[in-house]
């Protein structure tokens, strides 16, 4: 036997017939949770319309007349239509458990929903009130923009709540109405959809409540209107 011959046979020893199949076996494996986790989003015409108006929240254009996105839920008829969100945020929120009551009345458990039990709503709920909250964090570091005036600021802040209040409320809606398609499809169980959906919907809150981005958008807004 060579030096080389001998050299390959060190750095690549012979793999006996059970370690091969260990080996096939993990691959597949890996595969499997490949194929799990790029679970594609399937459109649906009873959730489309959310999804619509997360995508454009995504280009932050929050003039007045934009914000008041209107949500695709029922009311039921023992229950009271909400204000619009620019209406009931008259100013910005002075503590988390200001801006929390905002998003609580949006984003709540429906018991007339029979796609998804109170359970997962409410688990879904608390994700998007966790990822509100450390957004909050955030949003009480800012400091006033020095090229607006101040009640150029106060409105800047007040429309940074409306927006974020606006992608909670989406975001439940959309996933929630999302699950029932993921439900129907009927390719993994309904509680492998809801933890996947409950992954999603973390990153999405951090890509539509990124704070730079909003509050950037907004004050070019604000200037372009009152040139």
């Amino acid at each position: 036997m060579t030096a080389k011959q001998l050299t390959t046979k060190i750095h690549n020893p012979p793999v006996d017939e059970t370690m091969q199949s260990i080996m096939k076996s993990s691959i597949h494996r890996k595969h499997k949770l490949q194929d799990i986790y790029n679970l594609e989003r399937i459109p649906d015409t009873l959730n489309q319309d959310c999804k619509v108006k997360l995508s454009n929240l995504s280009s932050l254009s929050l003039r007045k007349s934009e914000v008041d996105l209107t949500t695709s839920d029922p009311v039921t008829p023992d229950e009271r239509p909400l204000t619009p969100i620019n209406e009931s945020i008259q100013s910005p929120p002075k503590s988390f458990a200001s801006l929390s009551s905002h998003i609580r009345k949006r984003v709540h458990p429906r018991p007339h929903w029979d796609f998804i039990s109170t359970e997962d709503q409410e688990s879904l709920a608390a994700i998007i009130l966790g990822e509100a909250n450390v957004v909050w964090t955030a949003l009480r570091k800012q400091v006033p923009d020095p090229f607006l005036m101040d009640w150029q600021n106060r409105e800047l802040q007040r429309r940074i709540m409306v927006h974020i209040v606006t992608v909670c409320e989406q975001l439940f809606l959309y996933y929630c109405g999302h699950l029932k398609v993921l439900n129907a499809r009927g390719v993994f169980s309904e509680a492998a959809n809801v933890s996947r959906i409950r992954g999603q919907i973390a990153v999405d809150a951090g890509k539509y409540m990124n704070i730079l981005a909003i509050r950037r958008h907004i004050v070019a807004d604000i200037k372009k209107s009152f040139k």
